[in-house]
């Protein structure tokens, strides 16, 4: 099932659970919950900053989080929790402008805070950034010390790529890619007996569409009038004057959502998990009890693992509320 590592020594293989939780993202790390009987020897098998490795996916996270609870018939219970291991773009902050190709950026971003560009008290000697898979585009940069996860995760999730962080057991390094979808020929249809469960959603709850920035800047001005105009309001916390990546983000954190959750049947022979589609696959998902079909990207997979076997939650479009 999965095996735990310190510093890329093996640590222990398939330990015991009672209920585990791998959660896959495409373009933020992703996040796992685990729960099983404590014994004093798990609490130093689960240390913090171990790392479980779960190899049919080939992801890794990392050991974040710690509980020991007492369950109803006074047993203990520990319950252990991380963040896939992307989320060590969320231990620096960066300061950069200029207008730049995203690939350009991005290597640009990690070079100079991570690799060799990096200060040695800041450089990850064993982190090294692959080659970019995804077409490219222009952006506006004007950071300040600002979270290299955060933004990077925003400027990737505007332009449907994702981002992936290989634990690499024989070379011993964190290997970095940004990546773009893929498409594939797949349909999740109840139709198709390859969905046991579908719930839709959207809202427009917090949807705004022009962004005043301080007394600059107005994006999407002339864009949107009347009763279809929502307006926000945001600081300008970057120096100079490339503002509009700052809309951008705000416009991101304030969209329109729709988001298809599907159980998917984990063990269905039409299309098979892993084989013909995976996160960052786009589907072709169809309701037909809501009117909705459109092809859309597999931006979250949630794997549970009970008494039951595997169960898969699916979700396309944005990513789920939580």
């Amino acid at each position: 099932m999965f095996e735990i590592y310190k510093d890329f020594e093996l640590v222990m293989v398939d330990a015991l659970f009672t209920n585990f939780k791998w959660r896959r993202r495409f373009s933020r790390a992703g996040d796992f919950q685990l729960e099983t009987f404590f014994t004093p020897e798990k609490m130093e098998i689960f240390a913090e900053g171990n790392v479980i490795y779960k190899r049919d996916v080939d992801e890794a996270a990392f050991i974040e989080r710690r509980s020991v609870i007492q369950d109803i018939n006074g047993g203990l219970v520990l319950v252990v929790s991380g963040r896939g291991i992307a989320s060590i773009l969320d231990r620096r902050v960066f300061t950069l402008a200029g207008s730049y190709g995203l690939k350009n950026f991005l290597s640009t971003v990690i070079g100079e805070n991570f690799l060799m560009g990096a200060s040695e008290q800041r450089r990850i000697s064993n982190m090294r950034l692959l080659e970019h898979d995804f077409e490219d585009v222009m952006v506006s940069a004007d950071f300040k010390r600002a979270n290299v996860y955060d933004t990077l995760t925003k400027i990737l999730e505007e332009h449907n790529i994702g981002v992936k962080l290989k634990y690499n057991l024989a070379d011993e390094t964190y290997d970095l890619q940004f990546y773009q979808e893929a498409k594939t020929d797949v349909i999740f249809s109840r139709e198709f007996t390859n969905i046991i469960e579908q719930n839709y959603t959207d809202s427009t709850e917090k949807y705004k569409n022009v962004v005043y920035v301080d007394n600059q800047y107005v994006h999407n001005d002339n864009l949107y009038t009347g009763s279809k105009r929502r307006e926000m309001v945001i600081s300008n916390s970057t120096e100079g004057q490339r503002v509009v990546q700052n809309a951008i983000n705000a416009l991101l954190d304030n969209k329109e959502s729709k988001t298809l959750s599907n159980v998917v049947n984990p063990y269905s022979k039409q299309y098979k998990y892993l084989k013909d589609w995976n996160i960052g696959s786009v589907v072709l998902a169809q309701n037909m009890d809501v009117n909705y079909a459109e092809s859309e990207l597999i931006t979250e997979i949630t794997e549970f693992y009970d008494g039951t076997g595997l169960n898969l939650e699916v979700n396309l479009g944005d990513y789920k509320a939580r």
